[in-house]
């Protein structure tokens, strides 16, 4: 039985011809690399993007915060018109 199958993988190795194997492993390697590269390129764009995105975002947001009246305090407002604070002070 373990005869058969060194016997199969013997007479598999024959019918396939070796002589463009290395050439083969070769244009593989390079493929690779190729992805590789293009691999770091997108991620690098993508990075950038990310962070102009990002960097406008904070730009439009600390402008919009600048152009807001104060928030108030809720209940403890002075600008509230009808907060117990209020309502209690002009008795």
């Amino acid at each position: 039985m373990f005869d058969d199958g060194i016997n199969r993988l013997d007479n598999r190795a024959k019918s396939r011809p070796l002589d463009g194997l290395e050439a083969g492993v070769w244009a593989g390697i390079e493929t690779q690399l190729r992805e590789s590269r293009a691999s770091r390129i997108v991620t690098a764009w993508q990075t950038a993007v990310l962070a102009l995105a990002l960097a406008s975002s904070i730009a439009v947001g600390a402008r919009a915060a600048t152009e807001l009246p104060p928030a108030s305090l809720g209940v403890f407002s002075p600008h509230a018109s009808l907060t117990p604070s209020t309502l209690l002070g002009r008795h």
